[in-house]
């Protein structure tokens, strides 16, 4: 027995960690560049992730494709998908942003 039969490690929940660490990292990545969007364009949000933007948005590495991305009024949500290593096929995270008007002193 070698070393490394000591120990009863399950690849795909460290591979599942890793890729959930990835998106994690890829969704604030996303919400600075909406961030970024809306303070550029006096506070208004992105209709789409498809539009111009100064800072990258990266896709869901979960998926290779962009985040699920919706708009209502001042409020912006991304939702991510679940691994695929978890077998869902539904969202596993959702994030909302909401952007304030400018404060006026």
């Amino acid at each position: 027995m070698g070393f490394a039969s000591n120990y009863n490690t399950d690849y795909g929940v460290l591979s599942n960690v890793a890729c959930k660490g990835n998106q994690r990292f890829a969704v604030l990545r996303t919400i600075e560049s909406i961030r970024d969007y809306a303070a550029k364009n006096d506070g208004q949000l992105p209709d789409s992730l498809e539009g111009k933007f100064d800072l990258p948005i990266p896709l869901d590495p979960v998926t290779g494709k962009p985040f699920q991305y919706s708009r209502d009024g001042n409020k912006a949500r991304i939702q991510c998908a679940t691994t695929p290593i978890l077998g869902g096929d539904g969202f596993e995270a959702t994030y909302e942003l909401t952007i304030r008007a400018k404060c006026v002193l």
